[in-house]
């Protein structure tokens, strides 16, 4: 199991065959403090002799088993999660970002009781947990105590408390009760929320769907949409939920893997029984899950800029469309920056090569001239020609759609030869604050980009919202446009919701065609003619600080066009159907 080592490790503590059943307990911790964990278990055996819980460990996963699927599972299935924390804890990117952070999901949803135990000092007063009445007593690490053994006493103690309430729950549950025995007064219950961290409830969830990465190429932009889209449902049910209900999300890591999203979202509709799914980031990935949506008459939530050219019952288009974003801004290049000769760069999928399209169509109506294009495959550093045939036709502008990691070796490559702003500037209408610090602002400086959000606009609502965001996060935490558009789009599904009155999908699906509201961007209203949103565009410079800098915005949120006027509908059908057919049937050309 060294590869687990690597990552972080897991305990499940599992049904054992006894009257009551046993509680589910898993165990998430880092492998450098298996010593710890080793004592915690010796410690909880009385626990496990009186059948209240029982041990599994996941060094009894067998050679070639799928450790991952197996660790998952049991984290879904566990009624109580400890959290062993410890620095190693923290700096673990598994046990932070997939077993800590699905925790708290399940936590904040009422399916599990999280309960951290302090192994180590370590600060964390500002971490997702800090709000759980954590152990040993006075969450004083273990290995501050005299004895450990006290230690591990006081935490067994408290976890016997735990679990006894909970079975006691359990056994009220089934005799169709649906209050909640408030806990002794004489010491807080391990796990249960400090004051102040929100209600909770006996009603059954609403599910919803996060269909994102966190891993990938395309994990530094998805992996903080899933971030905002659970602040976005923290906040709703700090509020008390919706219906009377909490609301639990269920969130999915497509890696990166344009395949695997049709797989997922299948798994979220038939498994989870969810009432929507937000996300997709790519075109790509959108229209893999198209069909499914569609198939099973459900409702995705898509917070991505695209290409347009689609129009679904089953999909509300949250991202900006075309008119909206990049050929609003290229006209605007075009007429105060006498932007005329353009080269066009983008990633080796959909969304880049129908911008590209319209770009060409759009550029060349005005009277400019499209001098090269190039297309990258997804998450390749390969940017060498490109860039060679960007020195050579010396572009006065150059307008991109290269996404993920790809970025940093674009940049790089073009200062390295000598291009960049003043006098060839890139219009990036992918850049968020994300890329800028994966890149570095010294590559980036002078650039451009094209949202309808930057954390810079300095509205009202938008300090209220990235005061709540970071007081969250942390004070350093940024948000990016589709971050933002995830978080509106959440809370605009909440108002279908509360309107509708049932978390019935197609009651859903019909009540958000007409909701809008005043975001931290601004008005966001959805059209009920395309379910395409109508947004405020804005075009920005990136400074040398790396933060953005609005240079122009639209009046009133600008009202989308799917299908760009130089080409019929028909037309740019048979352009997409040419590059699905030309891809093998995909959204993304396999030639690498």
């Amino acid at each position: 199991m060294n590869a687990l080592r690597n990552i972080g490790g897991s305990v499940r503590l599992p049904l054992f065959m006894a009257s009551p059943p046993a509680l589910k307990v898993f165990v998430s911790y880092a492998h450098e403090d298996e010593s710890f964990k080793d004592k915690l278990i010796k410690h909880l055996a009385i626990l496990k002799r009186q059948s209240l819980i029982d041990a599994w460990q996941d060094r009894q996963i067998r050679a070639g088993e799928d450790w991952q699927r197996q660790i998952d599972a049991e984290l879904e299935a566990a009624e109580v999660i400890l959290l062993l924390i410890s620095s190693d804890f923290l700096a673990s990117d598994f046990c932070w970002g997939i077993e800590m952070t699905r925790a708290i999901e399940r936590h904040d949803a009422g399916t599990a009781t999280v309960i951290p135990v302090i192994l180590r000092s370590v600060e964390w007063d500002q971490a997702p947990f800090a709000k759980l009445q954590a152990l040993p007593k006075g969450a004083q690490a273990v290995n501050t105590w005299d004895r450990e053994d006290d230690a591990f006493a006081d935490i067994a103690k408290s976890i016997r408390l735990a679990v006894e309430a909970l079975i006691e729950r359990r056994g009220s549950s089934s005799k169709q009760t649906t209050t909640e025995a408030p806990p002794s007064a004489d010491r807080a219950v391990a796990g249960a929320p400090l004051a102040g961290s929100g209600p909770s409830t006996k009603l059954a969830t609403i599910k919803v769907g996060i269909l994102l990465s966190r891993t990938g190429t395309l994990a530094m932009t998805e992996a903080p949409m899933i971030e905002a889209a659970l602040f976005a449902i923290q906040e709703l049910n700090d509020r008390g939920g919706l219906l009377g209900r909490r609301i639990e999300p269920i969130v999915q890591d497509a890696e990166s893997v344009e395949q695997s999203f049709e797989t997922l979202a299948e798994k979220l509709i038939q498994e989870h029984a969810v009432s929507t799914i937000f996300g997709c980031c790519t075109s790509s990935s959108r229209k893999t899950v198209k069909p499914v949506v569609e198939e099973h008459d459900h409702l995705l939530v898509y917070p991505m800029q695209h290409e347009g050219l689609e129009l679904s019952r089953n999909i509300i288009y949250l991202g900006s469309a075309p008119n909206q974003q990049f050929l609003w801004a290229a006209q605007y290049l075009y007429a105060m920056q006498k932007a005329k000769r353009v080269f066009l760069i983008g990633s080796d999928y959909v969304y880049p090569h129908a911008a590209a399209e319209m770009i060409r169509d759009r550029i060349e109506g005005l009277g400019g001239e499209i001098v090269g294009n190039a297309f990258v495959p997804l998450g390749s550093f390969n940017v060498s020609d490109a860039v060679r045939e960007i020195a050579d036709t010396k572009p006065d502008v150059i307008m991109s759609q290269v996404v993920g990691g790809s970025n940093l070796a674009l940049y790089q490559a073009l200062r390295g030869a000598g291009i960049g702003p003043p006098e060839i500037p890139t219009l990036a209408t992918n850049m968020t604050v994300g890329e800028i610090r994966y890149v570095g602002p010294e590559l980036l400086a002078g650039n451009y980009s094209a949202w309808s959000y930057f954390m810079e606009i300095g509205t009202e609502d938008n300090r209220a919202f990235l005061e709540r965001f970071q007081a969250a996060s942390g004070a350093t935490a940024t948000v990016s446009d589709p971050m933002e558009a995830l978080y509106s789009g959440v809370l605009l599904w909440a108002q279908a919701v509360t309107e509708a009155g049932t978390d019935d999908v197609a009651t859903i699906r019909e009540a958000m065609l007409h909701q809008s509201i005043d975001a931290p961007e601004g008005r966001i209203e959805i059209d009920p003619e395309t379910q395409y949103a109508r947004r405020i565009s804005r075009l920005a410079r990136i400074e040398s600080d790396g933060r953005f800098k609005v240079i122009n915005r639209s009046e009133e949120p600008v009202i989308p066009e799917p299908y760009p006027s130089e080409r019929s509908v028909e037309q740019w059908d048979a352009f997409l159907q040419d590059l699905y057919e030309g891809w093998g049937r995909r959204w993304e050309n396999p030639t690498r």
